[in-house]
C-alpha cells in the first residue's frame, strides 16, 4: 500500500462576488417577494484541481471537507485560517483503503470517516497519526451513504430500504441511537431518491425527482409531515437494457429536481435548497431559502456560477460549483 500524502497550501481569494435578490414570474406555485431580513455577504472562494469533480461535502465548525473521488483526495479546508489541506486515500481492499467512492464523509473526535458501502466499513484517517485504519461498518443495517452529525453521530442511508429512510450511528459505541421510518411503503425505486439535510430539531429529507421533503423530529425520529415544494405530475422511471439485462434508470427531465440542501442559519424551520426546473423557474444560479412548516419559498440568493453541492456551519454557507472547480463562502447576515 503506497503512503499517504498530507499536504497543506494557503490558498487566495480571487473572486468577488455581487448579490441581488430578483422575483420573476412562474407557473403553478409563485415565488414569494424576496423581501427577507438576511443577506449573503461573500466572504472567499477556494479553488481545486481544475476538470476533476467533488462528489461529497460536508462542514463542522471552521472545517469543510470535500471529496474528489477521480484523484482519491480528500480537501481539508480551515475558514478561519483559510488554508487547504489534501488527504490522499488509495483504492483497493486492503487495510485502510476504500474498494469504491468514499460515499460520505463524517467527522468524529480526532478522526474522519469515509464510506466505503461495497466492503460495509469506513475508511478511518486519524488526523493526529496522520495514517488511515479500517472499521467495519456492522449495524444489522446495510450502509449505503454517510452525512456528518454534530457530535460523535453520523447519518446513515440504509441502501434502498423500502421502509427505513436512515438512522443515526455512533461510530464509537458502533450503535445505532435512532431511526427514521418512510411514511409510507412503496414499490418505486426512485420515489425516495433523494438527500438529507440535519437541524438541531429536524432531519429533512429531499425526495430528489418528487418536488417534495419529508421531516423527522431529530430527537425521537417521528414523522412529521411532508412538504410539497411544487404540485407536479408524478415522474416515472425509464426502462432501460443493456445486452441481456434489464433494469431502471431514474426519471429523466422531471419538472423539478433537488439537487443539495442544507440547514438554514437560525431559522429552524427553514433549509437551503439548491434546484432546477423546466421553463427556468429554478436554476443552479440561485440559492433558494425554503419553509418547510409554510411550504414556500421565503427568499431566493443569486450566485455567481452554477452550483452542485451545498453545507453550512454557524452562520457560514458553502457553495461548491463543478462547473468552476471552486467553492464559495458566504457569511449569512441580518440586514
Amino acid at each position: 500500500m503506497s503512503s499517504k500524502r498530507y499536504r497543506s497550501s494557503k490558498m487566495e481569494g480571487i473572486i468577488a462576488f455581487f448579490f441581488c435578490m430578483l422575483l420573476f414570474g412562474s407557473t403553478g406555485k409563485s415565488l414569494a417577494q424576496n423581501s427577507d431580513e438576511l443577506v449573503l455577504e461573500y466572504v472567499h472562494t477556494y479553488s481545486f484541481e481544475k476538470g476533476y469533480y467533488n462528489t461529497f461535502i460536508e462542514a463542522t465548525g471552521d472545517t469543510v471537507g470535500l471529496i474528489c473521488p477521480n484523484i482519491n483526495l480528500v480537501y481539508l479546508i480551515n475558514t478561519n485560517t483559510r488554508e487547504m489541506d489534501t488527504i490522499e486515500f488509495d483504492k483497493g481492499r486492503g487495510p485502510g483503503e476504500i474498494s469504491r467512492g468514499p460515499f460520505g464523509i463524517d467527522f468524529s473526535e480526532n478522526n474522519i470517516y469515509l464510506g466505503d458501502p461495497d466492503a460495509q466499513r469506513f475508511s478511518v484517517f486519524d488526523i493526529v497519526h496522520e495514517s488511515f485504519r479500517t472499521e467495519v461498518f456492522n449495524s444489522g443495517y446495510p450502509m449505503k451513504t454517510i452525512y456528518n452529525v454534530s457530535g460523535n453521530l453520523m447519518l446513515v442511508d440504509p441502501n434502498a430500504s423500502r421502509e427505513l429512510a436512515y438512522f443515526l450511528y455512533n461510530p464509537i459505541s458502533r450503535k445505532v441511537e435512532n431511526k427514521f421510518k418512510l411514511p409510507e411503503k412503496n414499490s418505486d425505486n426512485y420515489r425516495y431518491s433523494g438527500i438529507p439535510a440535519v437541524t438541531e430539531k429536524f432531519l429533512i429529507h429531499a425526495n430528489r425527482y418528487y418536488a417534495d421533503l419529508i421531516v423527522w423530529d431529530i430527537e425521537n425520529g417521528k414523522f412529521i409531515r411532508n412538504s410539497v415544494i411544487e404540485s407536479v405530475q408524478r415522474p416515472k422511471a425509464q426502462e432501460a437494457r443493456m445486452g441481456n439485462l434489464s433494469g431502471t434508470i431514474p426519471p429523466q427531465n422531471p419538472e423539478l429536481k433537488i439537487l443539495a440542501l442544507t440547514d438554514h442559519v437560525g431559522k429552524e424551520n427553514r433549509i437551503f435548497l439548491l434546484m432546477e426546473g423546466k421553463d427556468q423557474k429554478y436554476t443552479t444560479n440561485y440559492i433558494y431559502d425554503y419553509d418547510f412548516i409554510e411550504d414556500e419559498v421565503v427568499a431566493f440568493y443569486e450566485i455567481g456560477a452554477p452550483a452542485t453541492l451545498l453545507a453550512s456551519s454557524g452562520d457560514n454557507l458553502y457553495v461548491y460549483s463543478e462547473d468552476q472547480d471552486e467553492m464559495y463562502q458566504y457569511k449569512v447576515l441580518a440586514k
